[in-house]
């Protein structure tokens, strides 16, 4: 790695910056009607509690605070409101991702603000990065096959900062596909353990992830105190 990467690996922030527009709240909010959004909201809400097979309508119903018959108004039906929340999770993920690949040309940089912005999302939306990642799979048809575009499209970005760095010498990576398993199990796997487990900040994390992400791809990050951002 070159001296003028090594400068911009140092001083670059520890951890991304916290993005208000990026929560759960806002990201369910946008331009649904009062009504969706309370249903989405309260569909959030039992799935991340119960999962997809274990939530009813009539729950999700009562939850939002309106009659069963309420919610087949603007959803067909529960996989529809599972739909809404996974899309909706994947494209904020998939936004955020691109405009971090885009802030920034050295192939060091670019990985560690992926792996950073991609462990903070999860963070800060562990509800609905749980539902989005491990409820999918009960959709089918077409809104699966919406999904699986949305996770190719994720993958892709990151696969193409591995492969630009890899072209560069600026990353030493033997299995790219390997490579993207682990990262994605770094960044996603936050949301299974985010309430019961260490009350780490988003920043902490994500400068964390990016560090190991780094270390293992040859290159390298500064360190940072045990004290740094403990909580949330």
């Amino acid at each position: 790695m070159t001296a003028d990467r090594d400068s911009a690996v140092r001083e670059s922030p520890v951890g991304p910056p916290v993005d208000p527009s990026s929560s759960e709240a806002a990201i369910l909010g946008g331009e649904l009607s009062v009504p969706v959004r309370r249903l989405l909201e309260a569909g959030l809400d039992v799935f991340a509690e119960r999962g997809f097979h274990a939530a009813t309508t009539r729950e999700i119903s009562a939850r939002a605070g309106m009659s069963p018959a309420a919610l087949y108004i603007h959803f067909r039906a529960k996989t529809d409101v599972l739909y809404s929340l996974s899309r909706l999770g994947h494209e904020e993920v998939l936004r955020q991702l691109r405009e971090a690949s885009a802030a920034t040309a050295d192939p060091v940089d670019r990985i560690r603000r992926l792996v950073e912005t991609f462990t903070a999302f999860h963070v800060h939306n562990h509800r609905l990065g749980r539902v989005a990642q491990y409820e999918h799979r009960a959709l089918g048809g077409e809104q699966y096959a919406s999904i699986l575009e949305l996770r190719r499209q994720i993958d892709g970005v990151l696969r193409h900062a591995l492969v630009d760095g890899m072209r560069t010498g600026a990353l030493q990576v033997d299995d790219v596909s390997g490579v993207l398993t682990a990262i994605a199990s770094l960044c996603i796997d936050v949301v299974r353990w985010r309430e019961t487990g260490p009350r780490w900040s988003a920043e902490r994390l994500a400068s964390l992830n990016g560090r190991l992400v780094l270390s293992m791809l040859g290159a390298h990050a500064p360190a940072t105190t045990e004290a740094e951002g403990t909580t949330s």
